[in-house]
């Protein structure tokens, strides 16, 4: 037997009969030819019956199955509730991970996640701006942008070879003649294994040590 709740307002819809109980039902009259298949609802266990035959009346009990499935369609769905496609579901799937990426249209933008913050970088380089394509990684700025030396310039701590600085541009100028100080002014060492020669007369300075090694020879010309 199908034993389901019926609302009250439910209970003058499908049925042709109403019962109170089982001995109603049983107890009706007045039934005819036109009746046999009618359905009869009975109150006191929500029991459905049809009317198999009037002649004596009686009744056949309807026996509800469940189906074993529903078809989605037939499924209320709600914000919380609700189905979704396989190409759906792939397109999620295929989606970037979670966290904080870089966006923008050709420029770094921060910050990202593992990386440093575009405005540390900034900091760090002591510049504004940083320029150049974006083309998987932001090109930092040349150091000529930065404000380094494009090529290196005498300084007060730039040594001097003959008055001539090391650094700046072209050669160092030849020269036939070769000087040296006439004054050793800080410690020497000429190691093993080396030769060196110097034009004298030499006078070394108080607290100025000339050291050689084992195998090597210092001529004073």
């Amino acid at each position: 037997m199908l034993h389901v709740n019926i609302l009250p307002a439910d209970r003058h819809g499908p049925f042709s009969y109403i019962y109170a109980d089982a001995t109603a039902r049983e107890a009706a009259s007045g039934l005819v030819a036109g009746d046999v298949g009618k359905l009869a609802l009975q109150l006191s266990d929500s029991t459905l019956w049809v009317v198999a035959g009037t002649s004596p009346i009686s009744w056949t009990g309807v026996t509800y199955i469940h189906p074993a499935n529903h078809a989605a369609s037939v499924i209320t769905q709600d914000a919380s509730n609700r189905f979704v496609t396989d190409a759906e579901k792939a397109s999620w799937t295929s989606k970037q991970p979670a966290g904080t990426y870089a966006v923008g249209t050709g420029f770094a933008n921060g910050p990202n996640s593992g990386d440093e913050t575009l405005a540390t970088i900034k900091a760090k380089l002591g510049v504004t701006v940083l320029s150049g394509d974006n083309t998987g990684d932001q090109i930092l700025p040349t150091l000529s942008s930065l404000g380094a030396q494009a090529a290196l310039v005498s300084g007060t701590s730039i040594k001097t070879v003959g008055g001539v600085s090391l650094l700046g541009s072209g050669d160092i100028p030849a020269s036939p003649v070769r000087m040296n100080p006439s004054t050793i002014t800080e410690n020497l060492t000429i190691p093993s294994g080396y030769n060196a020669a110097s034009t004298g007369p030499l006078a070394i300075a108080e607290g100025t040590t000339v050291t050689l090694n084992d195998n090597s020879i210092w001529s004073i010309l």
